[in-house]
């Protein structure tokens, strides 16, 4: 039963929180997400501040991979890794 107990406790921590799903460093994506600004920014583009983690790093996986088709967004994100990509996630889903 205590085994239960901690798989239910350790998945329950891990939707709770979007950024640690995401499993992506906020600081390290703030600095990674800055030529996203240019449009994410102002009325180019929607704004990402405060979507949820995962959202965000699937989006920019299907861009990448081709899944969603927007010529701009594949180039942005055509040379980010994993990581870059959880990161960047992380910034914005921590952002108000």
């Amino acid at each position: 039963m205590s085994v239960l107990k901690t798989i239910f406790t350790v998945t329950a921590i891990t939707c709770l929180s979007g950024a640690a799903f995401a499993g992506g460093d906020a600081a390290a994506g703030k600095t990674k997400a800055a030529s996203c600004n240019g449009c994410h920014s102002g009325p180019a583009a929607p704004s990402l501040n405060g979507q949820a983690a995962d959202k965000l790093a699937k989006d920019m996986h299907d861009f990448k991979s081709g899944a969603r088709d927007n010529a701009t967004m594949k180039a942005m994100c055509a040379g980010l890794s994993d990581a870059d990509i959880d990161d960047i996630a992380a910034h914005y889903a921590a952002q108000k």
